[in-house]
């Protein structure tokens, strides 16, 4: 016996050290740990030296707003994990401004979240300043952990009123 399968419906809240996601809708396979939610609004705070988002709070000093310099929010319309472990999204949403005001967002089709390999993989990225696409990429790989695969660093995004949008590569 036991418990298989959890469906949830309606405002339903998955909490976190350093992450808030909220969906309409939320499906467990409990055996296989895996599951979905749809209809999804994301929060994560982010780590101030790397400005991405603390994905594993277990392994590093929890977040707290002595140590959180920005927020990223977001939205998906699918978040499903695999079998696997793997995480991936459908037409999903990422921005550290503030979702009331976003001076810019990085939106794809498709994102997957390899926490395995520490990489993930994005197709159909667009990047928006004030609603205008700027910028597309049909495909692209970035690390989940502050180690690199090349030696290329990743840029890291930031907004302020003063200067507007800000993209700085190391």
């Amino acid at each position: 016996g036991g418990v298989n399968y959890i469906d949830f419906s309606g405002n339903v809240r998955v909490q976190q050290p350093g992450q808030l996601i909220i969906a309409q809708k939320a499906h467990i396979d409990w055996p296989n740990k895996t599951g979905y939610l749809s209809s999804v609004i994301y929060r994560l705070l982010l780590n101030e030296k790397t400005l991405r988002p603390t994905l594993n709070p277990a392994k590093e000093k929890p977040v707290t707003c002595t140590t959180c310099q920005s927020s990223a929010w977001g939205q998906a319309e699918f978040i499903e994990q695999k079998p696997s472990g793997v995480i991936e999204l459908k037409n999903a949403t990422y921005s550290t401004c503030s979702p009331l005001n976003a001076t810019w967002k990085l939106a794809g089709s498709r994102v997957t979240l390899d926490r395995k390999a520490a990489r993930g993989y994005a197709r159909n990225v667009t990047l928006r300043v004030k609603d205008i696409p700027v910028l597309y990429v049909p495909y692209l790989s970035f690390p989940l952990s502050q180690e690199r695969k090349t030696g290329f660093l990743f840029p890291t995004a930031s907004s302020s009123q003063e200067s507007g949008p800000n993209l700085s590569s190391p």
